[in-house]
């Protein structure tokens, strides 16, 4: 009796120490089970917390019962992955994006420009060098987390003596602004350039744009 007694007492041990050494469920993307929450944590060897792994880790809010987890993991800035990871009111995680980044993840929100009732996820990136170009990932997302990619369309016309340094904001919850500096090298004058983009027909597209002495 003791003997079994004693072997019940470790298999406890064992059982306790391997649970207390486990993630929180709700740190671990899903998408069923593809992810392997291992290879996004990557060191395995000096046991680092899946958290301190992620490049970025932001939880954009949509409501009380709704939010959006944005992950980048993987490689170094200027190339890696990322995800979005959606939970309800259970708290379960449920990762609806999962692809390949390049550049550096800066912000991320949520809106809904074409006030048709599904959120959006605009996530904002910048290239990993000293030009810091902007760009702009986005999906809207139905009622049961499906994604529906949203084609972005950035010009950058010469005109407009583009060269990098982006501010990408939500303007009034109507629009993406994006806002850079710009030099005329003819008479040595310089400013800022804002142009405001609107989702129409899942296409996000320019409307305006202007020119402004600051921001």
């Amino acid at each position: 009796m003791k003997k079994t007694a004693a072997i019940a007492c470790i298999v406890s041990l064992l059982l306790y120490s391997c649970n207390q050494n486990k993630p929180a469920e709700s740190q671990i993307p899903v998408v069923g089970e593809a992810i392997d929450s291992a290879a996004i944590a990557q060191d395995t060897l000096n046991q680092k917390s899946l958290e301190s792994s992620y490049e970025y880790a932001q939880t954009v809010i949509v409501n009380p019962k709704l939010v959006y987890d944005v992950r980048a993991y993987g490689g170094p800035p200027s190339h890696g992955e990322y995800c979005i990871i959606r939970r309800g009111a259970d708290n379960k995680p449920d990762t609806v994006v999962q692809a390949e980044r390049f550049g550096i993840i800066v912000n991320a929100f949520t809106a809904d420009l074409n006030n048709n009732g599904k959120e959006e996820i605009y996530v904002i990136t910048q290239s990993a060098d000293t030009d810091r170009l902007g760009n702009v990932i986005a999906f809207e997302f139905d009622g049961h987390g499906k994604s529906t990619a949203i084609n972005v369309h950035f010009e950058t016309e010469k005109t407009w003596n583009y060269s990098g340094k982006d501010s990408i904001y939500l303007d009034d919850k109507i629009a993406i602004s994006r806002l850079f500096p710009i030099f005329n090298k003819q008479n040595k004058t310089g400013g800022w350039m804002r142009i405001n983009y609107r989702l129409n027909n899942n296409e996000l597209s320019h409307v305006s744009a202007e020119g402004i002495k600051k921001p």
